[in-house]
């Protein structure tokens, strides 16, 4: 192999391994917000019953307020974009179980590339080492 193409092959490793490191980084934070979204429709489903409820808000640097809900049933919902909207209980939940399956999907895919710039890494390491 010539100087020239083991650098070229080298270069190619390099920056396959940085996508690898992103994309599990991206995991990560998929993994994260699918735990979130799993204890937010847990909640949800937990506190039905429409009963007034006591409540710790956060309000930062770990402290939090006592708060009494007393319409639990009725959820403030982020949509995007700095916008939430008021739901009730059964529409917030199917909002969160929806971003559930949409986080399923991208850890799916996630695991797909990652598989790919694997194969791809380990037959651009045999080739330098070859």
């Amino acid at each position: 192999m010539s100087q020239e193409r083991a650098q070229q092959l080298y270069e190619h490793v390099t920056a396959l391994e940085s996508q690898y490191s992103e994309i599990l980084r991206q995991e990560a934070m998929l993994g994260t917000a699918r735990r979130e979204a799993i204890s937010a429709a847990e909640t949800l489903r937990g506190t039905a019953g429409g009963k007034a409820l006591e409540a710790l808000v956060p309000v930062g640097a770990g402290l939090y307020l006592g708060a009494r809900v007393d319409d639990p049933d009725r959820v403030i919902v982020d949509i995007g974009a700095g916008v939430a909207m008021e739901r009730d209980r059964a529409s917030a939940l199917d909002h969160v179980e929806a971003q559930i399956k949409g986080l399923d999907v991208a850890l799916g895919n996630a695991a797909e590339q990652k598989r790919q710039i694997a194969a791809q890494l380990q037959q651009g390491r045999q080739e330098l080492e070859g």
